[in-house]
């Protein structure tokens, strides 16, 4: 299979896992928003670093690199991200923060033209423009309805993610395991800072 073809179908496999995401964040109303982002911040990041530690232990190779402009960049960036999809889903409905969350892509392709000198494709400006309209629709339905608040949030959760896309495209994904990490102690850490109760959940 062609490298780029199975990017892809990784990448396929990924959304779809991630579409059960907002169902299950939904179902777990009997904590508030601060508590699930302290949750998912913390066990992100002892999951992760206990797989490191292990790596560690079993690689020859030495010590892997260390912390990064790139790693906080994309770890703030993650941070962002899965803080503000959690928030945005307390204040709108799925539906509509999936569908600008959706953006994140096309952010992502913007940023890395600014910032990696990436070519941005025509189709890809073509897309952006066509889904720009779509987003501005549900804008607009979001203020009318009382759920602009929420509506921005997964604006602000869309471009965390390009962020972090970004950031891992930098050094081709090297750095993936640790921007995580940084990203999940920034989650807990600001949740805790904005009043989160861990042990009531």
């Amino acid at each position: 299979m062609i490298e780029r073809h199975k990017g892809a179908l990784l990448a396929l496999c990924g959304v779809t896992i991630l579409s059960l995401d907002s169902l299950l964040v939904r179902l777990v109303d009997a904590a508030s928003p601060w508590n699930l982002v302290f949750w998912r911040g913390l066990l992100l990041s002892i999951t992760l670093l206990s797989i490191e530690v292990f790596r560690a232990h079993q690689s020859t190779e030495g010590r892997p690199a260390g912390l990064s402009v790139t790693v906080f960049t994309g770890g703030f960036g993650y941070a962002a991200a899965a803080m503000f999809f959690v928030l945005g889903l307390g204040k709108s409905d799925v539906t509509s923060v999936l569908a600008i969350y959706s953006m994140a892509p096309f952010f992502a392709a913007l940023i890395a033209f600014i910032v990696l000198r990436e070519t941005l494709p025509r189709h890809t400006v073509i897309a952006m423009g066509v889904a720009m309209v779509g987003i501005a629709a549900i804008f607009q339905y979001g203020v009318e309805s009382g759920e602009g608040m929420g509506d921005l949030y997964a604006l602000v959760s869309g471009l965390g993610s390009a962020t972090y896309l970004v950031s891992l495209r930098r050094d081709s994904g090297r750095s993936g395991t640790r921007i995580l990490i940084t990203g999940g102690v920034t989650m807990a850490l600001i949740a805790l800072l904005n009043g989160a109760n861990p042990m009531a959940i």
